[in-house]
């Protein structure tokens, strides 16, 4: 995420974690997919879905 937000990119994090989560520290989540996909241009705004560590996509 840090890359992203170097480049210029507006970034939302998104929980996809079962039940009601929301990421605090991003640290102890992993990337499931994003939206756009890497290498997409003239875009702004980047949407990050995410899972705790310890769960699966």
């Amino acid at each position: 995420m840090r890359q992203l937000h170097s480049k210029g990119f507006l970034v939302n994090e998104e929980s996809i974690s079962p039940g009601n989560t929301f990421i605090i520290n991003n640290s102890n989540w992993q990337v499931c997919r994003q939206d756009p996909q890497p290498g997409a241009t003239d875009v702004l705004r980047v949407a990050i879905y995410s899972v705790k560590l310890a769960e699966s996509c």
